[in-house]
């Protein structure tokens, strides 16, 4: 648990209690729509947790699920890199010229 939860791993066993509560929403693999749209509200019903509470815990977790399921549904394709030169020479304001060095 170490490895994933870094210096929280200390509260393990708390969270652990406070899931057999049914405090806290008990982290899975986020595979649909529904259980992302569940994962969402959840992490914004935590957003003012304190770090080292077994709510920022659950936060940073829920939040790392979230990150994952995002980059596999969502993915940001690379631009091509001509077109991404275009884009940001039009942000500046810059324009293509046909111009080149004077040849000697």
């Amino acid at each position: 648990m170490d490895r994933f939860l870094g210096e929280d791993s200390g509260i393990f066993n708390e969270l652990i209690l406070l899931f057999d509560r049914g405090n806290l929403m008990i982290p899975k693999v986020i595979e649909t729509e529904k259980d992302y749209q569940k994962t969402l509200a959840r992490i914004e019903d935590l957003m003012d947790a304190e770090a080292g509470t077994p709510e920022g815990v659950e936060l940073k977790l829920l939040s790392a699920l979230i990150g994952l399921y995002e980059e596999k549904q969502y993915p940001i394709a690379l631009p091509d890199p001509v077109e991404a030169i275009k884009f940001r020479m039009d942000q500046m304001g810059l324009r293509q010229s046909i111009r080149t060095w004077p040849v000697i």
